[in-house]
């Protein structure tokens, strides 16, 4: 019955458009994208051909249904919005997202609660499933056809879990009075944790009493000890190399450390001390740390007072602070692109600005925040994009949920420029207004009530979806009749 309910939402989007077919009867053969405008009940742009809807939009942002590069986005925001992809026969939907998350996939599916509380599955048809259930870190279970697949576990009372706190197998009992960890063949036993942990393994080794002493190994890799933590140390690392690293302390009066491409030394850590790197070359001083830090060498350059004043250059990356929060600016190079991040005040200003190098002529593809009012998208090849109110954008660039469900909610005014078709596109209040033109013709909506546009030549208005209307060709209707027809009826009879 569960499994019933959550796979019938699939059958969401074919209501909604057996529901508004017939508007689909108003969209002509206009070279302008065809749309119908209901608004706030429904807004719609058809296909050329109109036999779908490519995107649309119902109560206000509420209720939609678009296409996002290869798969439809559909839902009623922001309680639930889905995902289809028709190629890889994948499915997700998500309900008051991050709350309820649901993915499905051609072996399995799964789905979590705030990602606390997790459900997978996966499998072959006809092979026995995989499955794995989470509510982390309390309860964890896991069946499937191999023995390694078994998972049971209630924290702190038992466990014996696979793949879980970044190990391979985890045992518990009573934690933290008895646990073990094991990972890549070796094993960390904890009796109770943390004041007494067994390091084991066909080439490692080790036992800590913390805090007062400890030593773990692992041959021709590293060697680290500590005693009175986190007060003395010495560590050996790097061990198959000719000068493997060296660091050994006693806190916070000195540290230092040596490789075979740098030596650092600190006093009274952290606000005193120096590094000199060989590869690359470049010394480093530091006076007071963080505030006051100087780098001098190849690719190296670092001049820091904060919070007044930061430069820091590495290799293709040149960074700047001035009255630290309040401006940052970096020049990077990214994929033999010249990027260009300005900032003010983390994110209330956000802009990047891309450019080819090798093509300085070109023009750059820019992307601007200025929360929580303005989005703008300019991607240099004469598309480019605005949004009036944009406070989650700035957040959430590349987090695609976040953007479908929550963004077109703030979005009163979007506008939208494709100079290579000569075409742009306005929307105001959620469509109410709508208007867009390509060339010379263009269309005007204020939702249902009026609309004047112009095609090839053709001129027309009407009101209330032409129950009053005047078309240059057709000439006046009333009640969606032709009042006046210019075309002869060779039928009726002629006086002679």
């Amino acid at each position: 019955m569960a499994n019933g309910f959550i796979m019938r939402h699939f059958r969401f989007q074919r209501l909604l458009y057996f529901a508004l077919f017939w508007s689909f009867s108003s969209a002509g053969a206009w070279a302008l994208i065809p749309e119908t405008n209901l608004w706030p009940l429904f807004t719609g742009d058809a296909s050329p051909d109109a036999s779908r809807y490519q995107s649309w939009q119902g109560a206000g942002p509420l209720l939609f249904a678009r296409d996002v590069e290869d798969k439809r986005a559909y839902g009623f925001r922001p309680f639930y919005v889905a995902f289809r992809q028709e190629e890889y026969d994948q499915r997700s939907f998500h309900v008051l997202y991050p709350f309820f998350n649901y993915r499905r996939r051609h072996l399995g599916y799964s789905w979590d609660l705030l990602t606390l509380l997790r459900y997978h599955r996966t499998g072959a048809p006809g092979d026995d499933p995989l499955v794995n259930f989470r509510l982390s870190p309390l309860l964890f279970y896991g069946k499937g056809p191999q023995p390694q697949d078994s998972s049971f576990g209630i924290m702190p009372i038992y466990g014996d879990v696979h793949t879980v706190f970044n190990q391979d197998r985890f045992k518990w009992v009573l934690f933290p009075l008895y646990g073990r960890a094991e990972k890549n063949g070796r094993s960390l036993t904890m009796a109770p944790w943390p004041f007494l942990k067994i390091y084991r393994g066909e080439d490692a080794g080790g036992v800590d009493f913390w805090p007062f002493y400890g030593r773990r190994y692992i041959e021709d890799n590293y060697e680290r000890r500590f005693f009175l933590w986190p007060l003395g140390y010495h560590t050996r690392s790097e061990l198959w190399k000719e000068e493997p690293f060296v660091a050994h302390g006693f806190l916070p009066f000195y540290s230092r450390s040596r490789s075979e491409s740098a030596e650092s030394a600190s006093y009274f850590w952290p606000f005193f001390g120096y590094t000199n790197s060989f590869d690359p070359e470049y010394r480093e001083n530091r006076y007071f740390w963080p505030l006051v830090v100087q780098r001098r060498g190849e690719n190296q350059y670092t001049n820091r007072i904060a919070p007044f004043y930061t430069r820091s250059i590495r290799r293709f990356r040149d960074r700047q602070w001035i009255l630290w929060p309040i401006y940052r600016h970096e020049t990077s190079v990214n994929r033999n692109l010249l990027d260009e991040k300005t900032q003010i005040l983390y994110f209330m200003y956000w802009s990047l600005r891309q450019s080819d190098p090798a093509r300085p002529e070109a023009p750059p593809a820019t992307k601007t925040h200025v929360w929580p009012i303005y989005s703008h998208w300019n991607d240099g090849a004469g598309r480019r994009q605005t949004q009036i109110f944009s406070p989650l954008e700035v957040f959430f660039q590349y987090n695609e949920i976040v953007r479908t469900t929550y963004s077109p909610l703030f979005a009163l005014y979007q506008r939208d420029i494709d100079e290579s078709a000569d075409r742009s596109r306005h929307a105001l209040l959620f469509r109410l207004l709508t208007w867009q033109r390509q060339g010379d013709d263009y269309r005007f909506n204020l939702g249902p009530l009026l609309t004047v546009e112009r095609e090839e030549g053709r001129r027309g208005i009407n009101l209330l979806r032409g129950l009053i209307g005047y078309e240059q060709e057709r000439g006046a209707t009333l009640f969606w009749l032709d009042l006046f027809s210019e075309d002869e009826d060779d039928s009726a009879p002629h006086l002679e």
